[in-house]
């Protein structure tokens, strides 16, 4: 059996209009897949440009933020800084206190071995001194003695000399008086 040709037309109608109701959304849907895809693109650019001015926004506060807390930050240091140096200047007063009780019962036996010490070093000062001074006149001594053997000797030398010569010309006028009287 045959279907009924109007129920095959009506059918094949039917199925043109889903055809064209298809086609339709499908365009529908083409024109809504590129709405959607701008739609996200300037979104992105939207939500980009709002990140980029948040994040500008918070550098902002913090640079603001830092410029309140800094000098109040710099108060709250320079107000512990005093506190420790108080701190600091007690404990050398104390300290120095301490010090000088010490040396005040110390003191005697402090003295006593600072004399002892500085008496030895007065010897040794003294001794080096007088060896190096004793030294110093052996050496100065022994260079004038040499200097004056030296010029001992010169003189010596010229008193030979002269002697030589008078026991030689005394003997030249001795042997021409002996000459002489012989002859005479």
């Amino acid at each position: 059996m045959e279907p009924p040709r109007e129920d095959l037309e009506e059918k094949i109608k039917r199925a043109q209009d889903d055809f064209e109701v298809i086609s339709d959304l499908r365009e529908k849907m083409k024109l809504l897949e590129a709405h959607v895809s701008q739609r996200k693109e300037a979104l992105d650019e939207e939500i980009e440009e709002k990140l980029h001015e948040a994040i500008q926004n918070g550098r902002d506060s913090l640079e603001r933020i830092a410029e309140n807390i800094e000098p109040k930050l710099e108060i709250h240091i320079n107000e512990r800084l005093e506190v420790i140096q108080k701190q600091m200047d007690r404990f050398k007063e104390d300290n120095v206190e301490a010090v000088r009780e010490h040396l005040e019962k110390s003191r005697p036996e402090f003295m006593e071995e600072l004399m002892e010490k500085a008496d030895a070093s007065l010897d040794e000062k003294l001794r080096a001194g007088h060896d190096g001074l004793k030294a110093s006149v052996k050496l100065e001594l022994k260079k004038e003695m040499e200097e004056a053997a030296a010029l001992e000797r010169e003189a010596m030398n010229k008193k030979i000399a002269l002697a030589t010569a008078l026991a030689g010309a005394t003997t030249v006028v001795g042997v021409g008086i002996v000459i002489t009287k012989l002859l005479s």
